[in-house]
């Protein structure tokens, strides 16, 4: 059962690796009470706007400037760097996945394994 401990944290560094920044999110303050001007995408807009944030948690949708905002969300590009994470999280599933049936015991996979006997007659 050891085996199982490294393929879940592959996961999760793939899934946080996929989910970092967001473009639809509402901007979230966060709980703590930092005065820290961030910008958010709006999505009805088209526009980045500024809110405060606290300086903790939050979600993704909050940068540094307006143009990081721009340059990630802007102009249907966060649609395609959606479409391309996403991707990228499928094909490194399927990779995790095969990387974890390698690791199968013999005693699972021996059902697998064909055997042939040629006889001399």
């Amino acid at each position: 059962m050891i085996f199982f401990a490294p393929l879940f944290q592959t996961i999760s560094i793939i899934y946080s690796a996929v989910e970092e920044k967001s473009c639809i999110d509402p901007p979230e303050v966060g709980p703590c009470r930092a005065i820290m001007p961030k910008w958010y995408y709006n999505q009805q807009t088209g526009n980045c706007h500024e809110f405060l944030y606290g300086g903790c948690q939050g979600n993704g949708n909050k940068y540094s400037s307006e143009e990081e905002c721009l340059q990630y969300c802007g102009a249907g590009l966060y649609v395609y760097r959606t479409f391309i994470s996403f991707k990228y999280f499928y094909y490194s599933s399927i990779i995790v996945l095969l990387i974890f049936m390698s690791l199968l015991p013999t005693k699972f996979t021996s059902y697998c394994n064909f055997k042939w006997h040629v006889s001399s007659q």
